[in-house]
């Protein structure tokens, strides 16, 4: 969360895999201007989002910040799911706004599919 990219996270990790994945809610803003810097053209933030380059990008920039932080390896997701809306609007928060894990791993079950499908991102 300390990723000036990122709104909100969702860390989730099976047990069945040796890596975790997360779902990160972006900050539309920074999300754009990070997205310039890498010669990414998008002018739809929801398109933005789903940009592979922009993913990996933003799973590297996860990573880093992480490191910086002392997370070790297996702490730190190996692919990543860039939602453009913030988890209130997904609807996977109290009413305090605290994340609801259960609800939150049921919401993006696909997600969490997919990335474990595709595997660890070339995050070197």
């Amino acid at each position: 969360s300390k990723c000036p990219l990122i709104a909100e996270v969702f860390l989730y990790g099976d047990s069945t895999q040796n890596y975790p994945v997360t779902v990160v809610s972006m900050k539309e803003e920074p999300t754009f201007k990070f997205a310039q810097s890498l010669g990414i053209k998008e002018n739809n933030f929801s398109d933005l989002c789903r940009n592979k380059e922009l993913k990996l990008a933003v799973c590297k920039e996860l990573n880093k910040v992480g490191k910086q932080n002392d997370l070790k390896g297996f702490e730190q997701a190996k692919n990543v799911w860039l939602e453009p809306r913030p988890f209130s609007e997904v609807g996977v928060t109290t009413n305090t706004m605290k994340l609801q894990r259960f609800q939150a791993k049921v919401h993006y079950k696909k997600e969490i599919d997919d990335m474990y499908n595709e595997g660890e991102l070339p995050l070197k």
